[in-house]
This record gives structure tokens, C-alpha cells and sequence, in this order.
């Protein structure tokens, strides 16, 4: 293989990505960080959710994960979101789907948001929309602000206040006013 890449290399961009996937298919298992990390290479990594891919993808996601976190490449925060959609989509793992979220660069949004993938930190806004946040939900996600906020004094997050809101007339309505400010 280390003569057909450097030769494909010297080549044609279509052909390195060609000979780079396809040493990577025929090299490592599914799921494999080494074969992700080589898609990632080859500009491939959307294939990576193919229906023969995914499963073991997300069977070892943190591995994974790391892989691509230790050596970023171009389209990489794409692939982490698709991680996210199918830790959260398929195997209804909502922590860890948000956890990748962030990883790759998203965002809270608005409930009425389309497509809107994250409302509040490890809730499912989807299966449960009418009542998908918690005291618990908002303080978590509430945390995450505050951390980025100690790193970007000029960070915020608009789809926040309406959930800070409610939480603020919850503490007042059981007697914490002071907490509620």
C-alpha cells in the first residue's frame, strides 16, 4: 500500500482519495478509529454512516472520537455531529450524543428550531416535547454556559433565556427569590 499512496498522492486529488479509502476498507474493521481517521483523510468521512459502518461506529464512539480529536482534518466536525445524531437518533443515548454536539461545534437552538438538534444538555427535545426540560436540564446546560463564558467574556447563548426564565419563576414559585435573581 505505501507504494499505491505516495504514487496516488503525486497524482490527482480524486485518485489519492480513491487509493486512500480504499486502503483503508480493505485494511480495518468497521468502527476501527484507524479506518475513520483514513476516510477522514481521504475527504471521505460521511461514508462512514453507510448502513454496514454505523453500528460499529457507534459501538466504539469515544474511541473514535478521540481518533479525530488528536488529529483534526478537514470536514472532521461533520463527522462528530453524525456521531451525535446517531448516538442520539439510534441508540437514544442523548448525554452522549450532546457531548458530541459540542465536540464538533454545536449549538443550542430554539425548540421550534428545524432540525434543531440540541435544546438543553442530555435531554431529548424530540421524544418529549412537551415536556423535555428540567430544573436539572436548564443547570446543567446553565454550567456549560457559565464555562463558556469564563472563556469568551462576550459568549451567549440567545436560545437560553427563555429556559433561564422558566427557571427563575420556578425557584421563586417554591420560595427561593433570592436564587431566582
Amino acid at each position: 500500500w505505501a507504494p499505491a499512496l505516495l504514487l496516488s498522492s503525486y497524482m490527482n486529488i480524486e485518485t489519492y482519495t480513491t487509493v486512500m479509502a480504499t486502503f483503508a476498507k480493505k485494511n480495518f474493521q468497521p468502527g476501527s478509529p484507524l479506518r475513520t481517521l483514513y476516510m477522514l483523510f481521504a475527504g471521505q468521512g460521511q461514508e462512514l454512516f453507510n448502513e454496514d459502518e454505523i453500528n460499529p461506529l457507534l459501538d466504539n464512539w469515544q474511541q473514535n472520537i478521540s481518533m479525530i480529536l488528536g488529529n483534526r482534518t478537514p470536514g472532521d466536525a461533520d463527522v462528530i455531529l453524525g456521531l451525535g445524531d446517531g448516538l442520539v437518533n439510534y441508540r437514544r443515548e442523548v448525554e452522549a450524543g450532546h457531548l458530541c454536539y459540542l465536540l464538533g461545534g454545536g449549538v443550542f437552538e430554539h425548540l421550534e428550531a428545524k432540525g434543531a438538534r440540541m435544546c438543553l444538555l442530555g435531554v431529548n427535545h424530540v421524544t418529549h416535547p412537551s415536556n423535555y426540560w428540567s430544573p436539572a436540564a436548564i443547570q446543567r446546560t446553565e454550567v456549560w454556559e457559565r464555562a463558556q463564558q469564563l472563556g469568551n467574556q462576550k459568549f451567549s447563548a440567545p436560545p437560553l433565556q427563555v429556559y433561564k426564565l422558566a427557571h427563575a419563576i420556578y425557584l421563586s414559585e417554591l420560595g427561593f427569590q433570592e436564587k431566582a435573581l
